[in-house]
Order: structure tokens, then C-alpha cells, then sequence
């Protein structure tokens, strides 16, 4: 009985590390802040649902199916241009989210 179960602890321990990161778990969403953005990050890393759904209630949005242009791109932060309908510039806000999470990069 022992023998499976040290056999199953040498396979897991031999397995390559998961590549899966906490942006890749998020849907596409931007922040009105770059710490809100890593906020939700953080969360999202450490599991916290409740802290999540506070941000994306808030602070954060789901960015797909917006309007919205890229700005500037630093070390995978990207400022977009978030427009409440396609070409609404008086009403747009700017917000942060990750390189991967913008559509067409």
C-alpha cells in the first residue's frame, strides 16, 4: 500500500512546474489604476474569489466585447483607451491591463 503511494509522490514531484499564471485564469479586464490591476492580480494568484469580485465590481472591468484603444505598453502593462461606444472620445477613461489580455497584440 505504501509502494503506490510513494511511486504517485515521485511521479507529482517529477512533473514540470504548471504554467499557468493568475492572468491566465482572469478574463480579459482592465483597471482604472495600475494597483488595482496588480491588486486583482494578487487575488486572483492567491485564490482570494472575494477580493476578485470586489475589484471587478469596482475599480476593474471585463474588457471584452468594449471599444477600446492601446495607448502606451510597458513592461507588459498596457494603457488602453476604454470608449463607452466606438468613437466617444468625451466620455472615454483611460485603464491598465496586461499585454496578453489585449485582443490583437
Amino acid at each position: 500500500m505504501i509502494r503506490p503511494v510513494l511511486i504517485a509522490l515521485a511521479i507529482v514531484a517529477s512533473a514540470p512546474p504548471s504554467r499557468a499564471t493568475a492572468s491566465s485564469d482572469l478574463e480579459p479586464f482592465a483597471c482604472q489604476s495600475r494597483r488595482e490591476l496588480f491588486d486583482l492580480l494578487n487575488a486572483a494568484d492567491r485564490g482570494d474569489i472575494k477580493q476578485q469580485v470586489l475589484l471587478t465590481n469596482g475599480p476593474c472591468e471585463r474588457i471584452a466585447g468594449l471599444f477600446y484603444k492601446v495607448v502606451d505598453d510597458e513592461n507588459g502593462v498596457v494603457t488602453i483607451r476604454v470608449f463607452p461606444s466606438k468613437g466617444d472620445w468625451e466620455h472615454s477613461r483611460l485603464a491598465y491591463t496586461l499585454d496578453d489580455m489585449v485582443i490583437g497584440r
